[in-house]
C-alpha cells in the first residue's frame, strides 16, 4: 500500500475514535503498536512505525513525534493485515 494512502487511513481512524486532542508540547508520550502482516515477507519495523508516527502527528495526537519517549512495537503474521496501537502520556 502506498505510504500516503496508509497515513490517510490511519489519520481517519484516529479521528473517528477521538474527535479532539489537546496535545501538550511539553508532554512525553509512549506508544505500543502491534502490526499484523498477511505475508511473511521481510517487514522493516522502522518503516511501519514511520507511517504510524506521521499519522499520529497529522491527527494532532502530539505536536511532534520527538515527544515520543517510550516505544514497544511487534510484528505478527495474520491473514487480516492491520495495526493496533495505544498512545499514552508518560508521567
Amino acid at each position: 500500500m502506498d505510504s500516503r494512502i496508509y497515513k490517510d487511513l490511519v489519520v481517519g481512524r484516529i479521528l473517528e475514535q477521538h474527535a479532539r486532542f489537546d496535545p501538550n508540547p511539553l508532554a512525553s508520550y509512549g506508544l505500543q503498536a502491534l502490526f499484523f502482516r498477511s505475508s511473511r515477507r521481510r517487514a522493516d519495523l522502522d518503516n511501519l512505525l514511520r507511517g504510524l508516527l506521521d499519522a499520529c502527528t497529522i491527527a494532532g495526537v502530539w505536536d511532534d513525534d520527538s515527544q515520543l519517549h517510550e516505544l514497544l512495537a511487534t510484528v505478527e503474521h495474520d491473514v487480516d493485515p492491520r495495526v493496533q496501537f495505544m498512545v499514552y502520556r508518560r508521567g
